[in-house]
């Protein structure tokens, strides 16, 4: 380690350095999040759905299953989900539990624990000064209103240039068979190898020839090199499989946080999912959530409380 570090200049370890200071910061923070998430009776999901220990496996099969990384038998999203998925299938209907379904033709994951702390406590730090109030003055073509909001909603950097991977599916692309797309996945984790055209020898097939020849010292007529090139991986790449599968990887930019209210004082991450944005929304996402037009900028505490000015430019 130490010839490693020794080849490093000042700058580089510092950025080492800060990487593990943050993340090992930022690891707590994601264990209570998730402790939070799947405490009994809790409604919100964030990072057990949409967090770094999902990973990429979890994302492609929501995508082409509908089924989410979190599920009942696997609640913080962490197990394969393949095997997840082949467990539940070989059991009889009745048999199999409650699954959790949440189909989207976008999903994905944070790329890291610091990434995810950083954003979300921005976004904290950004609605703060909305947390003690209770109603918001919108403008529409009706006039002024004041709305109570429980939601706030905010669109934040991260702490790195990226901030997550996205896997999008288009409406119009030809649908997937659930059964060959659950295969691909698969095959790609497993590497497996597929023969020459009417071959009816599988790759096990052949290394068990090759093992059998080593074990009993013939010389083997064919060598483990030329059966790869005869067998070859069915998807040598992830970019192979995203194309079988009609799928586009995108770098995702920014995160999504909505906060919500829960009774006074008790504001909770609602969700947290990072979006691609090369700028900011427009109109620029900061502030309340109400549906009664654009939020003014007035917030008060209550019908007979007395109007606050918060410039919404400042919460984007």
């Amino acid at each position: 380690m130490g010839d490693v570090l020794d080849r490093l200049s000042a700058s580089e370890r510092l950025v080492i350095s800060n990487l593990f200071r943050d993340k090992a910061a930022a690891l707590p923070h994601h264990k209570a999040q998730v402790q939070q998430e799947t405490a009994k009776g809790n409604p919100t999901h964030s990072i057990t759905r949409h967090g770094y220990q999902t990973g990429w496996e979890s994302q492609l099969m929501r995508l082409v299953t509908g089924r989410t990384p979190d599920q009942p038998d696997d609640e913080d999203g962490v197990r394969d989900a393949v095997q997840k998925f082949r467990t539940k299938e070989a059991l009889p209907k009745k048999e199999q539990g409650k699954i959790t379904y949440a189909p989207a033709d976008s999903v994905g994951a944070f790329l890291s624990p610091e990434v995810e702390h950083a954003a979300i406590s921005l976004a904290r730090a950004k609605a703060a000064p909305l947390l003690a109030y209770t109603q918001a003055e919108t403008s529409s073509k009706s006039g002024l209103t004041w709305t109570p909001y429980d939601y706030i909603d905010m669109v934040v950097a991260g702490p790195h240039k990226l901030t997550g991977v996205s896997f999008n599916r288009a409406k119009n692309a030809v649908p997937l068979v659930q059964a060959d797309a659950v295969q691909a996945i698969e095959d790609f984790i497993g590497q497996r190898r597929v023969g020459p055209p009417g071959s009816t020898d599988t790759w096990g097939d052949k290394k068990r020839i090759l093992e059998i020849m080593e074990e009993s010292d013939h010389a083997a007529p064919y060598t483990r090199s030329s059966y790869r090139q005869d067998y070859k991986l069915r998807f040598p790449t992830m970019s192979d499989l995203l194309a079988y599968l009609s799928v586009t990887a995108v770098w995702m930019k920014h995160v999504n946080v909505v906060l919500r209210r829960f009774g006074p004082g008790d504001w909770r991450l609602h969700t947290a999912y990072c979006v691609h944005c090369p700028e900011f929304p427009s109109p620029l996402r900061g502030g309340p959530s109400v549906k009664t037009g654009k939020w003014t900028g007035n917030v008060r505490a209550g019908p007979t409380g007395a109007a606050v000015f918060v410039d919404p430019a400042l919460l984007a």
